[in-house]
């Protein structure tokens, strides 16, 4: 499940509901999943209420995986995936090819919200999904990556094809009633060895940011791939960062940025650009000056200043004690005024952000704790402030991260067992059951002062 805090301090969530049904054949096997169906909510935290609840589907047939939203006023935009056809909360869609993006814009009425339009995204006999949304008052951005359903038999060699990859950008825009399709943006990628991270936008200006790395045989599987994290040393990473300037219909590329290692989350501030990611083992994010302590896959903050159609790096803060973390990772930024907020997570014993250091919940390595962190930004001298860990002595994942006022909301997925305490900043929590094998999903505000 995904959620976000709104201006008028609602949590607004997407996720899916999964319908079971007591089996026919065998009662003694207990009830058995029978379908299910994408959802938006609106829920109060005050009153702590479920305001609405809107089904994309009300058949459970497999209606459709939401990844994203975007609240805008009382707009709310979701992303999502589905298969052939969906009931698209209210106005029908069919796929064009074996699996296809939606975007559904709703009006939340305060009680209760209406669906406005769904809009299928999709390339005829071809995969296709998306996991990154951003608005810019009426013009609505996705991100993803569409694939060949079939390998295809080369005549002149005999031999099989690799399915061809394309990532795209599109741009859709929002008349009220319904979206009108805008411009795309689609290039080749290499199947398996390429990732769409992040995408934002402010004023016209949209930024995405990519990962590509080289393949790295095992000794054991010369012709091998290994996937994200198996790298040695998380070598031959690379991030690409694009900047589009939307224009209507229309657009252009206003400039491409590389650097070494490996991208996950971005944030806008004025003409600072915010990375997050891991660090490369063959150079360094910027090129900074060579430091004893830097680890190979270390995870990183960089602040990058565009200026026309220049890049330069201001600064790059590593965390150190994350470089052989295979599960490590930082994709969450946000940015007010000087402080940057950070959350991510960690596995080994202990993650040190300049003089705070973090110790695990438990001494084995391997076990996920969550991670929420400020930085002031004080250009090349910029340093930490303070970092909570977040979690308890079983594994944990996020739920969501966003700026709420002078408060961070954060939520995230803890297992366990019932009546251990999990710790978000200095709140704690108790797990409500006997046992969580998939983990049972927590919120909580962290307050960060004005």
């Amino acid at each position: 499940m995904t959620a976000t805090v709104a201006a008028n301090g609602s949590v607004y969530a997407v996720g899916v509901l999964v319908h079971y049904e007591q089996s026919e054949g065998d009662p003694e096997s207990g009830p058995v999943s029978t379908g299910s169906t994408a959802f938006v909510a609106k829920w109060n935290p005050t009153t702590q209420r479920l305001l609405w609840l809107v089904q994309m589907g009300s058949r459970f047939r497999d209606e459709g995986t939401p990844a994203a939203l975007v609240v805008q006023d009382s707009i709310v935009y979701v992303l999502g995936q589905f298969d052939a056809a969906s009931q698209g909360f209210g106005h029908p869609v069919r796929a064009t090819g074996r699996g296809d993006v939606f975007v559904t814009r709703l009006t939340d009425h305060g009680t209760h919200a209406t669906a406005n339009w769904t809009q299928p995204l999709g390339y005829p006999n071809r995969y296709t999904w998306a996991r990154h949304l951003a608005c810019d008052g009426a013009a609505v951005y996705v991100a993803g990556t569409t694939e060949e359903v079939e390998s295809r038999l080369d005549p002149a060699t005999s031999q099989w094809l690799p399915r061809a990859s394309r990532a795209f950008v599109a741009k859709l825009t929002d008349a009220g009633t319904r979206a009108l399709p805008g411009w795309q943006h689609t290039w080749d990628v290499r199947r398996g060895y390429h990732e769409v991270v992040a995408l934002a936008t402010q004023r016209g200006r949209v930024y995405l940011a990519t990962n590509t790395w080289q393949p790295t045989p095992s000794p054991s599987e010369p012709q091998g791939w290994r996937g994200e994290g198996m790298l040695p040393a998380h070598a031959n990473y690379r991030v690409h960062l694009t900047q589009f300037r939307s224009q209507g219909a229309g657009y252009r590329i206003g400039w491409t940025h590389t650097e070494a290692g490996q991208g996950a989350g971005l944030a806008l501030a004025g003409n600072a650009l915010y990375v997050t990611g891991r660090a490369d083992a063959d150079h360094a994010f910027g090129h900074p000056p060579a430091d004893a302590q830097d680890v190979p896959g270390d995870l990183f903050v960089a602040k990058l200043v565009v200026t026309g159609t220049t890049v330069q790096t201001a600064w790059v803060q590593r965390l150190r004690g994350t470089g052989h973390d295979e599960y490590a990772r930082m994709p969450y930024v946000a940015v007010r005024g000087r402080r940057v907020y950070l959350a991510g997570i960690f596995a080994l014993p202990r993650l040190a952000l300049d003089s705070v250091v973090l110790r695990n919940s438990n001494r084995n390595s391997g076990n996920r704790n969550l991670f929420v962190a400020q930085l002031t930004d004080a250009g090349a001298t910029s340093r930490f402030d303070w970092a909570h860990r977040l979690g308890n002595e079983h594994a944990a994942d996020f739920g969501a991260f966003a700026l709420d006022g002078p408060r961070l909301y954060i939520s995230g997925y803890f297992q366990g067992y019932r009546n251990l305490p999990v710790l978000l900043g200095k709140q704690q929590f108790l797990v409500p059951y006997e046992n969580v094998g998939d983990g049972v999903l927590l919120q909580g505000w962290l307050p960060v002062g004005p």
